[in-house]
């Protein structure tokens, strides 16, 4: 049965989708300058910082080999990326819990500060938008 005049085809739907997803990309990617300007970081620490948030939030933070793996650098370009970010308060070393040989990368208050300082206001306007939307809604875009 083809679609009503009023309700959208499945292409244009998909259409739709990946036109949005591209302008969240590109949102996304003038945050990471702006924040990067703000923060007096470089781009490669910003997604440093995002992929130990993420990690960090899903219970499995990563360790400095992992983070080399998820931002494919060498060991020495991530040991350096590391320093900067120690050094500046974004980040801090702990050991690991499973083995004392290894150190596991975490959020330290001054990078949680700073963070929630520029990325607080798009909390508060991401909460507000998906207040609109149920449970249900929200759960089938975090599938997609």
């Amino acid at each position: 049965m083809p679609a009503s005049p009023r309700e959208p085809s499945r292409e244009r739907l998909e259409r739709d989708f990946a036109d949005q997803l591209a302008a969240v990309t590109n949102v996304s990617h003038q945050l990471e300058h702006r924040f990067g300007a703000t923060a007096q970081l470089h781009q490669k620490d910003f997604r440093a910082l995002t992929a130990i948030y993420v990690a960090e939030n899903a219970g499995q933070p990563l360790t400095p080999s992992d983070l080399a793996r998820d931002l494919s650098l060498s060991s020495g370009a991530v040991t350096y990326l590391v320093e900067r970010l120690v050094a500046s308060g974004h980040v801090r070393r702990d050991a690991h819990p499973y083995d004392r040989r290894k150190v596991i990368l975490r959020y330290d208050d001054h990078g949680r500060e700073v963070a929630a300082g520029f990325f607080g206001p798009l909390a508060g306007h991401t909460h507000s938008q998906l207040a609109a939307h149920s449970d249900e809604e929200i759960a089938a875009a975090i599938a997609v």
